[in-house]
């Protein structure tokens, strides 16, 4: 930096300094000031600051005393450090400034001139005199406050006190306390132990606060106790103490707890309240519905078929009114959440619109949807409480309209990489709703008005229950109507997007990729060859773990693997253990791995990592969801493996499609059920897709049974008397032979954290009823031994 330039720096940090700077001739006359330091002084300039008064002249200090004190200090020391003084303003007004002064000398040591800075002290002083007025007051303040405060000294003598502290102990132990007394002479001879070494505490240095307890004649009082040590020259000499009067605190406190453990004690009894009565609902439905199925697949006359056709109709009916019911006893209880996956849009909206169909067409209805195509598809969220939304709302305007249309309107709201918002919209032609109606609509029980029930009939609970699930989706719901003209429901709701679109991957073109296909069942060989080829790819077939090694090393260095698709369970080398040996050698470590397993969701996903398992497909292989996983990891994509509750359970629902020959598979089936009539039911849902079973009424019969025979699967009621089916459960995986035994709970407790429950008791799976045939055929198909299915 050259000198013009560092003095330009300087100049420009005179100038615009918020401290006043000055430079003084040795005698006192200004020199030199910044524009900070005179308008401080209340001059317009520092040249007329200049032509006003000296640095050091009588008629700038208040106090000429204080001009004499920096003058000596100056000739005595050459510098001053934060010193103080009341000055004069030129409007005559005074200030307080706090100044630094040095003096600059030359090669011989003369005193060539000073220079300081100024800082105004002002508003600083004026706080230090109101801070010492206010000290003076303190003591009456003291006095008259609440609490009681005290101090002593290392002797333990009182050396102050207030007086809430003296009318304390005259009032609760009669003694008139005095400066100097001992403390703990005054108290209560089975407190002093106590007393002391709390006193001791504070006197070693350490500032606390307890809570203490008094017991004064008939009265229970409470008390918030502060220690707090006194240094005096770095030593601790006493103690200050402050007792705050907590009673009326403490009792609130007790009353509290008192009311949250009712509270919870009430809240756990409707739980067990709620799941009692979805048990005892399901078990007699589960009856009503499973035998009116077994009745309609029996040669019936026309008129029998359309009386067993009501049945089921009313059955399922009510059970909707129930479902409705305990989704709204759910939402009481806090227990309704969502269930978070993947899911294609139009997929749900369709289903829905499947389901209406027929009932709208019956009415001579149109119902259409329309999913605007800006919007994104492949989300994350909760399709199946998007379904129940959405089915709600529909369902309402078919029932409500007689003519005309139903009309449901998917479009984005906003959109960022991760998440979208969504509105959907239902608008009908039907009787529509006048603004009094609109007003009760999503109340629980409520409808539009009392003739509604009678003519529609319903519990007045969907709207109310739709509108707390679409606050749980981060939206609202509303209404547009007016009477006669229809009705316009319209709700937002948040969705996660998916990482990979599902469109993509199902567009992607994986012709000519080099697959290995490893498996030791021949069928299973044939059928993924069928698949890969179909798809143009290029595959091999190995039989075993150690012939797939070979051929894998074999070819790396001419025409390598990209993927290889293990079956889990094979002899000698399982799909695991085959993985890991294909990690661990650097001349195949790139092939991509896609596992085959029958065992669902139980093999963890640590474990699949350590193996360099990039994806599982649950057995039997749909082709289409093959496909997605192959795409999904030659994408580089790793997908979720499996799908956790909020509780951290893993959930175990993914739709598989039976064989077409399950039915005739000799497979070993334990039916564990205490009620007569849903034995009936279980047994005539068996037989109808092919199976037979042993029936046990209670835990103890199951294991008897378990001790004469094995089983492939066993269907298990949770609820039976004597031993229930988790504890049974449980007992069954204590036993080395049943540890691969399928156990399959099937329950009516609908609540929440039932499948929790059922799968850390040790079961695979679990099934609510009513039991669906279509639902215990997939079960089956999904949970049986492979060698039966093969």
């Amino acid at each position: 930096m050259s000198q013009f330039q560092s003095e330009e720096m300087y100049r420009s940090i005179f100038e615009n300094a918020i401290e006043g700077i000055f430079q003084t001739t040795p005698s006192g006359s200004y020199l030199n000031v910044n524009p900070a330091l005179a308008k401080m002084y209340g001059y317009d300039s520092p040249r007329d600051l200049i032509n006003g008064l000296t640095a050091i002249g009588n008629q700038l200090y208040v106090d000429s005393t204080r001009r004499g004190d920096f003058v000596r200090i100056m000739q005595e020391q050459g510098s001053v450090r934060n010193f103080e003084a009341e000055i004069h303003r030129k409007d005559g007004t005074t200030m307080w400034i706090s100044e630094n002064a040095r003096a600059v000398r030359d090669d011989q040591g003369n005193i060539q001139y000073y220079e300081g800075m100024v800082e105004d002290i002002t508003e600083r002083k004026r706080l230090e005199t109101e801070l010492h007025a206010s000290e003076q007051s303190l003591s009456a303040l003291i006095n008259n406050i609440d609490d009681s405060i005290w101090s002593i000294d290392t002797g333990y003598r009182l050396t102050s006190f207030n007086t809430i502290f003296a009318q304390t102990f005259q009032e609760q132990f009669g003694v008139k306390v005095n400066i100097g007394d001992v403390i703990t002479h005054l108290l209560q001879p089975d407190w002093r132990a106590e007393d002391v070494a709390l006193y001791d505490r504070a006197l070693a240095g350490e500032k606390f606060v307890v809570e203490r307890r008094y017991q004064y004649q008939q009265e229970e009082r409470y008390y918030e106790i502060s220690y707090n040590p006194i240094r005096t020259n770095g030593e601790v000499s006493g103690v200050a103490v402050f007792s705050k009067d907590i009673t009326e605190r403490q009792r609130a406190t007790i009353a509290l707890q008192s009311a949250m453990v009712a509270a919870e004690s009430s809240n756990r009894l409707k739980s067990e309240f709620l799941a009692n009565m979805s048990h005892e609902i399901r078990t007699p439905m589960n009856g009503v519905i499973g035998m009116t199925d077994l009745l309609l697949m029996t040669d019936l006359t026309h008129e029998q078929r359309e009386f067993a056709r009501t049945v089921r109709i009313s059955g399922e009916s009510l059970l909707v009114v129930i479902n409705d019911i305990l989704d709204f006893s759910k939402i009481e209880a806090g227990k309704l959440d969502l269930d978070i996956t993947d899911f294609d849009l139009r997929e749900v909206i369709d289903n829905t619109m499947d389901l209406l169909a027929a009932q709208a067409h019956s009415k001579g209805l149109e119902l259409a949807a329309f999913i605007r195509p800006e919007c994104p598809l492949e989300l994350r969220g909760d399709p199946g409480r998007l379904r129940q939304i959405v089915n709600n709302l529909v369902g309402n305007a078919v029932k409500f309209t007689s003519t005309g249309e139903v009309v449901v309107t998917v479009s984005p709201v906003s959109e960022t990489a991760t998440h979208a918002v969504l509105n959907f919209e239902v608008r009908d032609t039907g009787i529509g709703i006048d603004e009094k109606g609109q007003a009760r609509l999503f109340k629980a029980f409520s409808q539009a008005d009392g003739s509604t029930t009678r003519k529609y009939g319903g519990t007045g609970l969907g709207l109310a229950i739709s509108k707390k699930l679409v606050n749980m989706m981060n939206g609202d719901i509303t209404v547009k109507s007016e009477l006669g003209k229809g009705s316009s429901f319209s709700f937002n709701a948040e969705f996660e997007k998916q990482t990979i679109a599902l469109k993509s991957i199902a567009q992607q073109d994986l012709s000519n990729l080099r697959v290995l296909i490893v498996d030791d069942n021949a069928t299973n060989r044939e059928i993924l060859d069928h698949h890969t080829r179909m798809w143009k790819m290029r595959s091999s077939m190995a039989e075993t773990g150690e012939q797939a090694l070979q051929m894998l090393r074999a070819e790396a260095n001419k025409d390598p693997f990209e993927l290889a698709i293990l079956d889990m369970q094979m002899p000698q080398m399982d799909g695991l253990m085959l993985g890991r040996a294909i990690k661990a050698d650097p001349l195949i470590a790139k092939t991509r791995l896609v596992m085959l397993t029958s065992l669902g969701n139980q093999i963890d996903n640590e474990e699949l990592k350590k193996s360099g398992i990039e994806a599982c497909v649950l057995k039997p292989v749909k082709q289409s969801r093959l496909f997605s996983r192959i795409a999904e990891v030659m994408a580089g994509h790793m997908p979720v493996q499996r799908k956790k509750t909020q509780t951290g359970t893993l959930s175990l629902k993914s739709p598989i499609q039976p064989p077409a020959n399950l039915t005739k598979k000799p497979v070993r089936i334990l039916l564990a059920e205490d009620n007569i009539i849903n034995q009936k039911v279980a047994l005539g849902l068996l037989q109808n897709i092919g199976y037979g079973a042993d029936v046990a009424n209670n835990g103890f019969e199951v294991l008897s049974a378990l001790d004469l025979r094995p089983y492939d699967v066993i269907l298990m009621d949770c609820q039976m008397p004597e031993l229930d089916g988790y504890e049974t459960t449980q007992r069954i995986r204590e036993r080395p032979d049943c540890t691969s035994m399928r156990i399959i709970a099937m329950t009516a407790n609908a609540m929440r954290g039932e499948s929790e429950k059922c799968l850390e008791a040790g079961m695979d799976d679990y099934l609510s009823k009513p039991v669906r045939l279509e639902s215990l055929r997939d079960m089956l198909a999904r949970w049986m031994p492979a060698e039966k299915k093969a």
